[in-house]
Parts: C-alpha cells; sequence; structure tokens
C-alpha cells in the first residue's frame, strides 16, 4: 500500500500537489517532532486503536506526504489507507476545495480507481460513504472485470494485513 501510493506522490507535477514524501520507519525523531508540532504528523494510535489492532507493526507502512506549502497533505495508514487533507489559512474555501479534488483526481487516475456515490456513477454520497471501483468497466469479459476487482479486493486486504 505505502509503495502504491509513494509511486502516485512521485508522479504529481501540479505545483499544488508537488511535495515529498515521509515516511514514519526511519523518521528521525527530529522530523517526527517538527511534523507533529506543525499538526502535520498524527501521533501512534490511542488505546482503541490498539485493541483494534489497528497499530500493527507501527511504524511500517505509515507516513505523510505533504506539498511545498504545506497546503495539501496524505496521511498514509493512521486509521484510513489514506485521509486526504487540502487547508489553507485564510478564508479561500473555494481555493481548498479546488486542491482537494484536484488531489483525490491525480491519485484515483495513478491507482485506475473511480470515485462515485453509492448509488452508481454521478449520485451523490450518503453519510460519507463513496463507493470505489475499477476505472475501467466497458471492453472487458465478465471474468476480466470480476479478475481486477478480485485482484484489487486481495491487494487491499494483503495490504491491510500488513499493519
Amino acid at each position: 500500500m505505502e509503495k502504491k501510493v509513494k509511486n502516485a506522490f512521485d508522479s504529481f507535477t501540479d505545483k499544488d500537489l508537488k511535495g515529498k514524501y515521509y515516511p514514519l520507519d526511519g523518521m528521525t525523531k527530529e522530523t517526527q517532532d517538527k511534523l507533529i508540532a506543525d499538526h502535520f504528523l498524527f501521533k501512534e494510535g490511542d488505546r482503541h486503536l490498539q485493541a483494534a489492532n489497528a497499530c500493527n507493526f507501527w511504524p511500517k507502512g505509515r507516513g505523510i506526504y505533504h506539498n511545498n506549502d504545506k497546503t495539501f497533505l496524505i496521511w498514509v495508514n493512521e486509521e484510513d489507507h489514506m485521509r486526504i487533507i487540502s487547508m489553507e489559512q485564510g478564508s479561500d474555501v473555494g481555493r481548498v476545495l479546488e486542491r482537494l479534488i484536484k488531489g483525490v483526481r491525480a491519485m484515483c487516475d495513478k491507482l485506475n480507481l473511480q470515485v462515485r456515490g453509492i448509488h452508481g456513477e454521478h449520485s451523490e454520497s450518503e453519510g460519507g460513504v463513496y463507493d470505489i471501483s475499477n476505472k475501467a468497466r466497458l471492453g472487458l469479459s465478465e471474468y476480466q472485470a470480476v479478475k481486477q476487482m478480485y485482484d484489487g479486493v486481495k491487494a487491499l486486504i494483503a495490504a491491510e494485513e500488513k499493519l
């Protein structure tokens, strides 16, 4: 999981998204303290996450990506596989949303995914729940489509089990 998203980060060319990935594993204490003090980096999970085994193998497979302006961040394998954050000082909410949309699209393009509401294409999300599916669905045999989904789910399960 971490390797796949790091490859996606490395492909960012848009100045709003271009930045650096910091893996937790091997991160210096100084860098970690600075990122935590700046409210950019998450800390090791609380007792609830530990009870759910969500902190297994800490800090392996976890990290943070932020753009050069520190207005676009992606937490990798904190509580979620990816938590995508866009922020900015001031009141330009439109700019924050524009950057967030750009980032989500860039990640989906690189990972060959499509995000949509739970009722199919062009539907709204309900309760913050989205459907993530293969981008390519036409021109595939039923077997190929099912195999792609199976391989994707299998990869997600394998990544989850490594945590």
